[in-house]
């Protein structure tokens, strides 16, 4: 899985935000992002596995494998719920 082509993320203060790439956004919902958030987001520009972005967090951060799978998920469900991933098939 990976992000749809045309998302990026703008710094906006102490805030990531997730836009589209073109001049007709839609503010209808703002999706912010922490710093994991940004760096999880980012890692998805390329093809990954829940298994891939967890090993992300565990190493970048101090903490356990399972909140590290924990925060994937999360993460993961909200991008799902926002349309935001696209599925590579094999």
């Amino acid at each position: 899985m990976q992000v749809k082509d045309g998302l990026k993320i703008k710094k906006v203060s102490d805030y990531y935000l997730v836009v589209k790439d073109d001049v007709n956004l839609d503010f209808n919902k703002v999706i912010t992002l922490n710093k994991s958030g940004k760096l999880l987001f980012e890692s998805l520009k390329e093809p990954q596995t829940t298994e891939s972005l967890t090993n992300v967090l565990l190493n970048t951060y101090d903490v356990t494998e399972e909140q590290a799978i924990k925060d994937v998920k999360s993460f993961l469900n909200i991008l799902k719920e926002n349309n935001l991933l696209k599925w590579k098939r094999k």
